[in-house]
Parts: structure tokens; sequence; C-alpha cells
């Protein structure tokens, strides 16, 4: 029997019960969040919250009149997440731009109620798969988005590519929380959510996604404990890494609790079980990793990871991705804008693009490039925990500040470089495994270079003039041998020259192959770059043209 005690907690009593049900049910309320039991009553107490509510009296506990009539409230003002019976064909109709094995991610998301581990590596396509799931349920609004800050735009871009440009989107900054949140779908960084949490708590998502949810691992951390106490309240968690554990098993428990809490309720149980729990002069210890075998069969029906290799024939050769990026540095976003109207101003005068215009324009490049710095960093190094990265620069100063942040595993090769040591870069870089990332000159890196060996993924972090010099380039890469398909990232300061960079790449991609290709043209960016992303900033004059 479940009661409400001083309209602030759950009471919780069991009946005689047989054993099975029994521990059934004690391990459902030891999922309740801020569960405690008072040995003196004999009883369990928990917040009262509408998570824990819906928990007991879906899982079989008596309630309450006064319990029944909130829950039923809250049912009427919110739809149950019911399961639909969804179609391979339909689906296939709806979005014809999912692969089969992305439709067969929709159907396990639905098969596990909107509670699910989207574990499929990088560029498999588990937004697109989140989106169309969350497009399938338009009573399961609002949507929550959890991401890094570099990934806030990419989102964006992503939504309004799979939802439609009028989506109303809400993307949350700073420390300092607006009166208001609203929005069909809200975006939001770990590193802020702490202080929009009271905010967010009454909004009433229905669905929240944690893309890179690596991040709560750690459940000392602020952010952990942020986004456990937001998911907690929402009915669908689709949590979303292509790395869920970096190390070991012990990193995992935070996720699989959020997911599924009536088996994974226990951290000092999982610990036991999983981690190789042991005690040492320094007091408890869980790094190591035991019966894994019984954690992979636990965990199935609510993890779905599809390697490359088995996915493969699906895939294209190279996959192109644009990563918006957008600073929150209004100094350097200032020293940029001056300097664009003084370009602009200056090509209103000459009325044609010269020589001096070409140098303004790679100042230009350089500036945009120091308006997404600390993004791109934080970008790579999250990439190269996981695999290795080749990166391309345009600038030497670029190349040169890149490796000095990431020295101790990187290696660099631009021109002027001895071909002695750049064969020497090359072969550290292939087979090392401590070397993580290779940093390129895009004009320097050319024929010949060799390094599919030992890397998958490009990323351009400054951009040349021609699609032929990034093909080139990210072709050091995508090479006969290499058995994964290619994903190359071009990262773009938002509202910036790097946008008509991004832009100009895609026309002459169009003329080139046309010329080459007959009446064929091919697109540069995968389904070439949806204009939405470049609302609200085109060419401010018509005589702006690259060379």
């Amino acid at each position: 029997m479940v009661i409400l005690r001083n309209d602030k907690l759950l009471e919780i009593k069991f009946p005689p019960l047989c054993r099975e049900e029994f521990y059934r049910l004690l391990a459902v309320v030891k999922s309740l969040f801020g569960r405690k039991y008072e040995a003196d009553t004999k009883t369990w107490t928990a917040p009262f919250s509408i998570w824990n509510l819906k928990l007991l009296g879906e899982e079989g506990f008596e309630l309450s009149d006064e319990l029944k009539e909130k829950l039923e409230s809250y049912y009427r003002e919110f739809k149950r997440v019911e399961t639909k019976d969804l179609k391979r064909n339909e689906l296939k109709r709806q979005f014809p731009r999912l692969r089969e094995y992305q439709i067969d991610g929709l159907m396990k998301i639905e098969r596990a109620k909107g509670n699910v581990v989207l574990a499929d590596p990088a560029g498999l396509g588990k937004t697109c798969q989140f989106l169309c799931w969350a497009l399938l349920h338009p009573e399961l609004r609002p949507v929550l988005v959890v991401c890094p800050a570099f990934l806030k735009l990419n989102w964006e871009r992503e939504i309004r590519k799979w939802w439609g440009k009028d989506v109303n989107v809400n993307i949350l900054y700073g420390t300092t929380p607006s009166e208001k949140v609203d929005g069909d779908i809200v975006i939001i960084n770990y590193d802020i959510l702490s202080s929009w949490l009271s905010r967010l708590l009454f909004v009433g998502f229905r669905v929240i996604g944690g893309d890179e949810c690596q991040y709560i691992s750690n459940q000392k951390a602020k952010r952990s404990k942020a986004f456990i106490t937001l998911a907690r309240s929402i009915d669908c968690k689709i949590l979303m890494s292509g790395t869920p554990i970096k190390n070991r098993p012990s990193e995992f428990f935070n996720t699989l609790n959020l997911i599924a809490p009536t088996v994974f309720n226990s951290r000092w149980n999982y610990y036991e079980q999983f981690c190789d729990l042991k005690k040492t002069y320094f007091g408890w210890e869980y790094k190591g990793a035991t019966n894994i075998d019984v954690l992979v069969e636990k965990i199935k029906p609510y993890f779905l990871r599809r390697e490359k290799s088995e996915v493969l024939p699906e895939l294209p050769e190279k996959t192109k991705i644009i990563l918006p990026m957008e600073s929150r540095d209004r100094k350097l976003l200032e020293q940029y804008r001056d300097r664009e109207e003084e370009f602009i101003e200056s090509l209103r005068e000459v009325r044609k693009v010269n020589v001096n215009s070409i140098d303004v324009m790679e100042e230009l490049k350089r500036l945009a490039y120091d308006v997404k710095r600390e993004l791109v960093m934080d970008w790579v190094r999250e990439y190269i925990e996981n695999e290795k990265l080749v990166l391309f620069a345009f600038h030497r100063d670029t190349i040169r500040e890149l490796y000095e942040e990431f020295r101790d595993k990187a290696v660099m090769v631009y021109g002027g470089v001895k071909d002695r040591d750049k064969q020497e870069a090359i072969d550290r870089f292939n087979t090392d495994d401590a070397v993580r990332l290779f940093i390129g000159q895009i004009n320097a890196v050319g024929l010949g270079v060799n390094l599919h060996c030992s890397c998958r993924s490009v990323a351009f972090a400054e951009f040349g003039w021609s699609p032929a010099e990034h093909d080139q380039a990210s072709d050091r890469v995508h090479r006969l041998g290499q058995r994964d398909g290619v994903m190359v990232y071009y990262l773009v300061a938002n509202d910036t020259i790097d946008m008509n960079i991004s832009e100009m790449l895609v026309e002459k991609n169009r003329v080139v192959s046309r010329i080459l290709s007959g009446d064929k043209e091919q697109e540069f960016f995968g389904d070439d770059l949806p204009s939405v992303l470049f609302e609200g900033y085109r060419r401010r004059i018509a005589e702006l043209e690259f060379a």
C-alpha cells in the first residue's frame, strides 16, 4: 500500500507476498529516487514526485485514493506512453532517407518505450534515429536535448533537416535562466544544466535525449547530478554515445540506472557483481570488470549497437558532416565583425577583388578560427579519447597552436618540413597507439601520404578555396585498403566567412562534377548544406567573390 505522508513523502508498506513477488517489488522500491528504509516502522519512504508515483503505480503497487487521483490527473494532462505497432514498409515511406539498420533502431526504441541506449559508433546516425522516433510521437512534446556545447548548433541543423525549417527550436545559453523556456525542442549543454535545473523541472518535458552520455558517468559531478535529477522526471530517456563506457563497467551505472531503474536499482550490487568490488587499504575499489557475459545479457533489452562492419555495405564510402560552432566570446566576435565590415567597405570602394582583398580574406579565415578555437579544442579533445583523428588546417600558426595543445599525443606536418621528418611523423601516427592526432596543412599533406592504416576520421579546422583541396586531403585516409567508411567533419564557425566558404565549395563542386560526370551533379556534403543553416547570413554585397 502506498499513501502520501505530509504532502511530501510517499510511504510504502508491503502486504504478505510470495518470495518471488516480494523481491520483484523490492527492486522497484530500491529504484525510487531518494528512497529510504525506516527500520522502526518497517516502511519505505520516497519523496513525492510524479516519476516515483508513476513507477509504483505501473509496477502494481496499490495506491491510496488520493494518490490514484493525482496519477490520473497527470495522465489526463499528459498522455501515457503507448507502444505503437510500427511497420517497416510504412517507416520506409515516411523516412525514405533512413537506412535499413536505422529503421531497425526506430523499432528498437519503440519496443523499449523510448528508454534505450543508442551506442552505434560515430557516423551511423544516432541523431537521426532519435529525431525520427520523436517525430513519430507528436504527443510526447516538448523534447529536451542535452549535449556538449560544441554540438548544440549541429543538433539544431539536424532537427531542421528532419523536422522541417519551421520547427520551434530553443537553444539555451549562459548560466542565468530566462523567465520562459518553450519550443518543440529545447537544446542545452551539460555544463550549464545545473544552473537551469529548477526552471527545466517545471517545463513538462516528455522526452530527453542525452548525447555523449558518458558525460554523466561520474556520479559526483554537478552535470551528472543535474542530468539524473531532470531525467528521472521525464517519461522517455534516449541516451546516445559511441563510447558509453571508456574504461570500466562502473562508468555505465548512471546510464543503466536511468534507462532500466528496476533492473539496475542498486549501485552497490552493481559494483559487487560487475566491477570486482573489493576492500583495499584506501577504501572500497570498483575499478575491475567481472561477469561481463551476465551484464551483456542484462542490458540487451535496453541497448543497441551495430558495428560499422555489420552495416558497411549500406554506408557511403565517405561521409561529410558539417559541425557548426557558435562562440559566446563577445570580444572575439566583435573583433571579427569590425574587420569584416572594414573589408566590405573596401570592396564597395574598389568594386572588385584584388590581391589585398585575398590577404584580408585569409585574415578573416584566421579570425574565424579564433572565434571557434575553444570549441574546436574541446571537440578534438573529446574525439581523440575514442579514436585517432587526422586534423587539417590552413595557416601555420593554427597548426602550431593545435600541436602545442596536444603535443603529448600528436604529430604535425606543414609546408617546408623535410621529407625525412614528414615520413617520421606519418610512421609514428600509423604505428604508435599513443599518437592520437595527425595535424596537417591542407596543401602540404598531399600525394604519397598514406594514413588509412590507422585512422578513418578526418576533420577540417580551417578551409581551403577549392573542393579538390579538401578531397585530396581527406583521401590520405580514404584509400584502397580502408576497411571502414571514412568520416569527414567540417568545423564551421557560425556566422563567419567559414559559412561563405562552405557554400562556395558546394557551388564549385557542382560545376566541376557536371564537367567531369556529364549531366550528373555530385553533392559535396552528402545531401549538401540545408539552406536553413545559413538563414540570416548571406553575402551582404554582390561583389564579394572568392578566388
